[in-house]
């Protein structure tokens, strides 16, 4: 047997192994019959002071799930993958446009930012009438779930991190696997290099194609600096928090790799971690299957322990 030929059937059993995984864990306890209509998304705006809020909403009587958007794409790419299989388990979906993205607007030169990105998405919920619900955050849309339970976690049902290399401050080695991941001029590499998987790149050049399409349809000009997030994370600190928590890895993910979210899983005991194959930073659009049953089991979970 050739080389290459035991290497191709080794890597297919492994994504194979990895899939029949994922595809055991039990369905969503709450799931709307197949039969049902999913309701029509309705498009609004949240007029916070200087910043007007863009948001999708689904409506309907389950709990909440609120999508957080990565850097790289704006509410509108859960559109493709999210929203109707999210709706279909039975829940509301609400998903936003942080500043800087998409169709949420405000001047930076005239009125810039005085607020952080954990205080604008509260005062969103609370103009939104949401009491608690589910945060599955993307990339940067991590960030924010994790800083924004720190903050309140009393209004967290649970929490999803995907894709998103979190700055944690009490883990010295934690901050030294960071440093080594990415080397030298990884940057200046095209975004779709840097953050898509080469399985996806090869094998899916519509997808690519559509997903550099939500990247440059995100990106608002003038943009403005970056909203800081509110609190330091430590391990310590969102373990305290004892919201239930799921991190999603991609095996190919230049950012946040499953080595890096094992070692944060094994300090949180309130904490799981699944890894999809032949995925990058964007598992939610690379492997939606795989990403929306994972995050709907893990869902599922958390509504049927209350």
């Amino acid at each position: 047997m050739s080389r290459l030929l035991w290497y191709t059937m080794k890597k297919a059993l492994a994504v194979a192994a990895v899939s029949a995984a994922v595809a055991a864990l039990p369905l969503p306890s709450n799931a709307a019959s197949t039969g049902d209509a999913a309701p029509a998304i309705k498009e609004g705006t949240v007029d916070l002071g200087a910043v007007h809020v863009y948001y999708l909403d689904t409506g309907g009587k389950g709990e909440t799930v609120l999508l957080m958007h990565p850097a790289s794409a704006s509410s509108d790419a859960y559109r493709k993958h999210q929203i109707d299989a999210f709706v279909a388990a039975g829940y509301r979906v609400v998903a936003y446009d942080r500043p800087n993205y998409g169709k949420t607007r405000y001047d930076p030169v005239a009125s810039p930012l005085k607020s952080d990105a954990t205080d604008d998405l509260d005062a969103f919920t609370r103009r939104l009438g949401l009491d608690r619900f589910h945060i599955v955050g993307t990339g940067a849309g991590g960030y924010i779930g994790v800083d924004y339970t720190l903050s309140f976690p009393q209004r967290v049902r649970s929490l999803v991190v995907a894709n998103a290399a979190m700055d944690v401050m009490d883990d010295p080695e934690y901050d030294a696997m960071l440093k080594r991941e990415r080397p030298e001029g990884f940057y200046n590499m095209p975004i779709e290099f840097q953050e898509l998987s080469p399985s996806f790149r090869t094998g899916n050049p519509d997808g690519v194609k559509a997903w550099l399409d939500n990247y440059n349809s995100s990106r608002v000009k003038p943009r403005g600096p970056g909203q800081p997030e509110k609190n330091v994370l430590t391990l310590k600190g969102l373990a305290a928090t004892k919201v239930p928590l799921l991190l999603i890895s991609g095996e190919a993910d230049n950012y946040a790799p499953p080595p890096l979210y094992r070692r944060v899983a094994k300090q949180l005991p309130n904490a799981e971690l699944i890894t999809i194959p032949e995925s990058a930073h964007a598992a939610y659009w690379e492997q939606p299957d795989a990403y929306n049953k994972a995050v709907l089991s893990f869902l599922a979970k958390q509504h049927a322990a209350k």
